[in-house]
């Protein structure tokens, strides 16, 4: 919006310059420059092209966490598509303008059904390989659209269309090849600063780098101080959560010293969230040292009501089985009737399975009190054995939530 009025500003300017200018020279001479100036047309953009610059201009907004333009952009897509199927999309821009914006809108989204059948009446040509690899990127033919992309001329794109170009790239190489993909990441970073394409090229370059916690933290650090109020924040620190349990040791330990400080600059709710998946995920992934630091953490982040029970209960089931066990059971039995969800229900029956077996469940101080829960009465510690056995079914039930648990972040 603001590079939006700032450019109607001085167009606005230039208007009333040339304006008094014209009108000083009346009756005279004029010279030279201002006979040509007169001369001038202003050229009127296809509808297709100005489409494609308005949505441009609507996922800026969406970067800058304006969640209506997210349904602005639909909009803008259907608009398009009628423009398209109406034939008057072309324009006469010219075939190059027209194949860019064409991939340009394959890229954003729009269906590449519609767009074969605007090709398909010999508007224009489809042997462009930019307009190739958009459409088969759109129709999911991923080795055709990079081997398409590999032969295109970068040097004649504009600035706007390399930006998305190199995001495409970088998500097209990123399985089999992360570094190049990086390198493109960080090239569609440069060519776009401050718009929704670095938005997304900084948080796929930061999951790439992952592993290299220095770089990754500055990526991180980055991405939370400039867009922490995108609408994928949440999506990005959450896959982040669950990514920190697949980390070797040494990797997690440099990531966690710097975590608190750095998630400082992220929205209350997205912080909340990203210390309850840490800790699920880590428990569940059976990481000790990332677990304690988790667990603990999302106590003292956490104020919602509801992830608050489950961060409770990830606390308490990974101390049962330490030094803390009596005040972990007494947790344990207080959240037995607590509105969990299913698959926190089963994380609490595995943890209370293991605190059985482990030790007895504490009693009251006082002789004549009962079991908090009631057990089957038997020697204080089972055998070497039976202990061993129940703590590997109890592990595999623990095991087991995992499905659950991604499958409660699916739901809408």
């Amino acid at each position: 919006m603001k590079r939006g009025l700032i450019a109607f500003a001085a167009g606005i300017t230039v208007f009333m310059v040339q304006n008094t200018q014209a009108e000083s020279w009346e009756g005279s001479d004029k010279p030279s420059d201002i006979r040509a100036a007169e001369t001038l047309a202003i050229r009127t953009l296809p509808p297709l092209t100005a489409h494609l610059r308005a949505m441009q201009l609507v996922q800026d907004r969406m970067a800058d966490g304006n969640f209506k333009a997210m349904d602005a952009q639909q909009a803008l897509l259907a608009q398009m598509l009628n423009e398209m199927e109406r034939g008057s999309s072309l324009g006469a821009s010219g075939e190059i303008e027209a194949v860019l914006s064409l991939g340009m809108a394959l890229l954003n989204g729009v269906d590449p059904a519609r767009i074969r059948s605007v090709l398909g009446e010999g508007n224009i040509s489809s042997n462009d390989p930019f307009l190739l690899g958009a459409l088969a990127y759109a129709e999911g033919r991923l080795t055709e659209s990079l081997a398409a992309f590999d032969s295109v001329d970068i040097k004649k794109l504009p600035q706007t269309v390399l930006a998305q170009f190199h995001l495409t790239r970088g998500l097209l190489m990123a399985p089999a090849k992360p570094e190049q993909a990086a390198r493109e990441f960080a090239l569609a970073r440069l060519s776009a600063p401050g718009t929704l394409i670095e938005e997304s090229a900084l948080r796929r370059e930061a999951m790439l780098e992952i592993a290299n916690p220095k770089r990754f933290l500055v990526l991180l650090r980055s991405y939370l101080h400039r867009f922490e109020s995108s609408p994928f924040a949440s999506a990005f620190l959450s896959q982040f959560a669950f990514s920190m349990s697949t980390l070797a040791p040494a990797v997690q330990t440099e990531i966690t010293l710097a975590l608190n400080s750095v998630l400082t600059a992220a929205q209350k709710d997205d912080r909340q969230n990203f210390y309850a998946i840490l800790a699920r995920s880590s428990l569940i992934g059976g990481e000790r040292a990332l677990t304690d630091f988790a667990t603990g953490q999302a106590l003292i982040e956490i104020t919602n009501p509801s992830m608050l029970l489950s961060a409770r209960l990830y606390h308490a089931a990974f101390h049962v089985a330490g030094a803390n066990y009596k005040s972990a059971a007494v947790e344990l039995h207080s959240l037995m009737r607590a509105p969990l969800q299913p698959a926190d229900q089963e994380i609490l029956k595995a943890a209370i399975g293991v605190a059985k077996e482990l030790r007895r469940w504490p009693y009251d101080e006082k002789p004549e009190a009962t079991p908090l829960l009631a057990f089957k009465q038997g020697p204080q510690m089972a055998s070497a054995n039976e202990k061993s056995k129940t703590i590997i079914a109890a592990q595999d039930l623990l095991d087991g939530t995992q499905t659950l648990v991604a499958e409660r972040e699916n739901e809408p």
